[in-house]
């Protein structure tokens, strides 16, 4: 059986809102303010429909002439209003009235009625019955003229979208939704007690298929069931406990592609990627804040997507994903969690496929760093702790790639590799057919290791074939030297180790030219400091306790273990 990939969107169901004016105030609780005359404050109520209707389709989106609210002010009695027009006007039924000046919370819910054991088992012709809504307005007072309350939906909505890139026959999928299949409901609240069972949404003939849940927790059940007319069957469960916990007035979207493809759209909520293959399709589509996490050896294809959030938008806790890049995509940090987390990173050729990744503090890990753009989170003295990582390749495409900035002038994050900071390692980098543009933060190398205030860094071979590499070092006044080009960032005390495997470098160009003006350089403040293409950072300062095994050029040495470096 397929497991199914998901969409997960929260997303506000459509609000209903009443106005109430009144010529009196508050509620019959515990009696404060002053009592009012019996029968002379009633509360007046218009009812009107806020929010996108699409976004309700079949439910209860408008009011129709005879519903029937429910309303009570505090924990007074409670009265009846009735839909008097299409333009909301309410008629009262059984009126509230108004019984001193406090202040109360005015409550009113959709429909009136209390209804007990409900059989919301078959949703196919619709579910605007199980539709039912409630609002509260807290500190309300007698003399306001009108008193708005927006109407919540109270049960959680669930939206199933097929999709097949392949013109499998979809028509009649038979699709199943776990959940409560009765419930009660009283004044704007909703029960149930009923055991979890297979549900069957609203087709909107478009492969579409909605249904009314109870809310709940559905992490780790089989949420979703679909059938096809070919006989194959798929069904998801959810893993993570944020990717299926329903809440009252919020909309969760699953989009499923029976191919093995699911589509993402990243304006919505992403679950935990573990496994298939997904497309992140942000064309068309600004900027997001929705970050993504994998857990495992998905294939996640980055459609012209802008990951704009605060910290980090791709972690990967663990597994070898592979991160296929389709148009140009922008993204805060590229980050791995564990040495069980490798990644490789690729498109069709570096002229169709683009990739920029910013870099900031990397918080969502699970501590405070200094990152590299892609690599290790790093560490800024701040309590957490350096993370050792796994591989990392990067292959067909033009990558514009900066490590963090650092701290206090120094302590910066290479752009592939290791974060700034303290302790940390990562396995073997290796680039093949790129175009690569690499800035280190203050002190770090562009790619290889950051800079370190305390403690050792270890970095594995550096393995660049057929790529161009445009790299760019940073001056670390706080320390006084540059990061290699290629290779070590610098070091800060004499009782660390900072080590780098074997560097290889396989060109069709020419030394001078992979080397030349304007790809490889330093900026900062002191023009006089050495500065080494490959090999070790600038200063002679424990240079010894800096360890690299050396670089080749097309099998060509050009510096040995014993050398500071290649200028």
């Amino acid at each position: 059986m397929k497991q199914i990939k998901q969409l997960l969107q929260l997303g506000m169901l459509l609000a209903c809102g009443l106005l109430v004016s009144c010529s009196s105030d508050d509620e019959l609780t515990n009696g404060n303010g002053t009592p009012l005359p019996d029968g002379e404050y009633p509360l007046m109520l218009t009812a009107t429909m806020e929010g996108e209707l699409t976004t309700r389709a079949a439910g209860k989106d408008t009011w129709t002439v005879g519903d029937v609210v429910g309303a009570r002010i505090g924990i007074g009695t409670a009265g009846s209003y009735t839909i008097a027009n299409a333009s909301g006007a309410l008629n009262a039924t059984a009126p509230v009235y108004w019984q001193n000046t406090a202040l109360a919370t005015v409550t009113a819910w959709y429909p009136a009625n209390a209804r007990n054991n409900v059989n919301i088992s078959n949703q196919s012709a619709g579910f605007a019955q199980f539709d039912y809504l409630k609002a509260e307005v807290p500190n309300s007072t007698y003399n306001q003229s009108n008193i708005a309350l927006p109407f919540k939906h109270q049960m959680a909505k669930v939206r199933v979208t097929i999709n097949s890139v392949n013109n499998t026959d979809l028509t009649n999928a038979e699709v199943r939704i776990f959940g409560r299949p009765s419930l009660s409901y009283s004044e704007g609240t909703v029960t149930s007690s009923a055991a979890n069972a297979y549900i069957i949404p609203q087709p909107d003939g478009s492969n579409i298929y909605e249904a009314l849940l109870v809310p709940q927790q559905m992490q780790g059940t089989k949420f979703i069931s679909v059938k096809l007319n070919n006989g194959n069957t798929y069904s998801y469960t959810p893993a993570s406990a944020t990717d299926a916990n329903l809440q009252a007035n919020q909309l969760y979207s699953y989009a499923i592609d029976v191919d093995g493809v699911t589509t993402i759209d990243p304006s919505l909520s992403m679950p935990t990627l573990t496994a298939g293959t997904y497309i992140i399709d942000g064309t068309g589509k600004g900027p997001t804040t929705n970050r993504i996490v994998i857990d495992g050896n998905p294939t996640v294809i980055l459609k012209n997507v802008n990951i704009a959030v605060e910290h980090t938008a791709i972690e990967i806790k663990k597994g070898s994903p592979i991160i296929i890049i389709d148009g140009e995509s922008t993204v805060q940090n590229i980050l791995l969690a564990s040495t069980e987390a490798n990644v490789t990173i690729q498109g069709e050729s570096s002229n169709s496929s683009k990739l920029t990744v910013n870099s900031a503090y990397g918080e969502e890990i699970g501590h405070y760093g200094i990152p590299a753009g892609i690599g290790s989170i790093g560490y800024d003295g701040n309590g957490g702790t350096m993370s050792d990582v796994g591989n990392i390749t990067i292959k067909n495409i033009t990558l514009d790639v900066t490590g963090h900035q650092g701290a206090y002038n120094r302590n910066g994050g290479a752009a592939i590799g290791v974060g700034g900071g303290n302790l940390g390692s990562c396995g073997d980098i290796t680039i093949t057919d790129a175009v690569v543009h690499a800035t280190g933060g203050w002190g770090a190398a562009a790619i290889g290791s950051g800079c370190i205030a305390s403690g050792g860094q270890k970095v594995g071979n550096i393995t660049i074939t057929n790529t161009q590499i445009y790299a760019t070092v940073t001056y670390s006044s706080g320390f006084g030297h540059y990061g290699a080009g290629i290779g070590l960032g610098g070091l800060a005390f004499a009782d660390r180790i900072q080590s780098c495997g074997n560097i290889t470098i396989i060109s069709n160009e020419s030394v001078a030219t992979f080397f030349g003006a304007g790809r490889f350089k330093a900026v900062g403040s002191d023009s006089n400091t050495e500065f080494y293409k490959v090999g070790k950072a600038s200063t002679t300062v424990h240079s010894d306790n800096q360890v690299w095994s050396g670089v080749t050029f097309n099998g060509t040495p050009l510096a040995g273990a014993g050398a500071v470096g290649y200028k």
